[in-house]
């Protein structure tokens, strides 16, 4: 068994995130997990990789056992995995082949004829030849996610985890990634556990389901319901088609009430063909612009703020923080750092930073793509 987790506890700082986590992932097995920002997804994928530890009954990961593992064997216990990251995590000033380079010299190949063998592998396997003395910076959002997908294979893992790879691809290029790490576990035997937002791919590419939420994590197979709802809103059969999507995912009794950011009602109405994509206008003017980004700096300072707006708010700063972070609901975490935030806490964070110097306009850039 590659992945076997029994009764595990998982926590960021003293927060308990997961509960109870029963979890396994056999040898060539496609797991993906889905549900809200910030239900412990990527904290999962974290205690799988050691940067997050956990406490329970068992937990191994490639017959380690995580529970008594010490910090000088992860090394080892990583070079057996493979990572994918949603924001790349590529050298950008530097070329495909110096990226994978860098990886096996950092991972003990010593034999320059035996890395290079192995870069023109595993860019054949991601469809990436004549491609290796490209920069990073040059290559496109899907190119650039083939990259780190054959990064992750230079080590011949047995395991991928790949955490939202297709979060900021548009939807071919999301599709091809989705194609070659289905194409390399049939062909290795290798397991892949994906995190994801996008339903399409348990259509295209079924695997086991297992659904974050409320401080559990629970195991469905929701990838057939799927596909009898999409099914019966071909045919026009809404309710029915309400009532498969409804069934294809661990939704609460009450999915339709409680916190109106949770989004499920809106999900089924939305999949069942009831609800669309709408699009909106925003005024311009011709100055004072300021943006929100898409995917926040890492800022540990408790407030949040850029240094310079602060120096310019002086004794004012700590008020203003305060009064801003009560306008978008996070008053009660101004002491918390931001790898304890949720992606949408994250990104009302970066919507603060902005409204700091009190703009007339604000510039966003996709910034719900990596969002539920």
């Amino acid at each position: 068994m590659t992945i076997d987790y029994r009764k595990i506890q998982i926590y960021q700082g003293r927060h308990k995130i997961l509960a109870d986590v029963d979890f396994r992932a056999q040898e060539g097995e496609m797991i993906y997990l889905i549900g809200p920002v910030g239900s412990g997804k990527t904290s999962l994928l974290k205690t799988i990789y050691g940067e997050i530890e956990c406490e329970g009954e068992c937990a191994k990961v490639l017959d380690a056992d995580l529970l008594q593992l010490h910090t000088s064997q992860l090394p080892a216990l990583r070079r057996q995995m493979g990572m994918v990251f949603q924001d790349f995590k590529l050298l950008p000033d530097h070329s495909v082949y110096y990226n994978l380079n860098y990886i096996l010299r950092a991972t003990g190949w010593k034999n320059k004829a035996e890395r290079d063998q192995r870069i023109r592998e595993v860019l054949t396997m991601v469809r990436m030849e004549g491609k290796s003395g490209t920069m990073t910076f040059q290559l496109s959002g899907g190119e650039k996610q083939r990259v780190c997908v054959a990064r992750a294979l230079l080590n011949r893992p047995k395991l991928i985890l790949a955490d939202e790879p297709t979060g900021n691809l548009d939807p071919e290029s999301g599709e091809m990634v989705l194609a070659i790490l289905d194409e390399i576990r049939r062909q290795h035997q290798t397991t892949i556990v994906i995190s994801t937002h996008n339903m399409q791919w348990l259509k295209y590419f079924p695997g086991t389901i297992y659904h974050t939420g409320e401080g559990k994590l629970t195991k469905h197979h929701g990838w057939l319901y799927t596909l009898l709802a999409e099914e019966e809103r071909k045919k026009g059969n809404i309710e029915k088609a309400k009532y498969y999507f409804a069934n294809a995912f661990i939704f609460p009794a009450n999915y339709g009430e409680g916190r109106h950011y949770s989004a499920q009602e809106a999900n089924i109405n939305y999949y069942a063909g009831l609800l669309y994509e709408s699009l909106g206008e925003a005024d311009t003017a011709k100055e004072k612009f300021t943006a929100a980004a898409n995917q926040p700096t890492h800022i540990t300072e408790i407030t949040y703020f850029a240094a310079e707006a602060l120096k310019k708010l002086g004794k004012e700063a700590e008020s203003k923080a305060m009064d801003l972070l009560e306008r978008v609901g996070l008053a009660d975490r101004a002491d918390a750092y931001p790898n304890q935030l949720s992606g949408g806490q994250k990104q009302r964070i970066a919507i603060v930073r902005a409204l700091v110097m009190a703009p007339e306009v604000m510039l966003f850039d996709e910034p719900t793509s990596a969002l539920d």
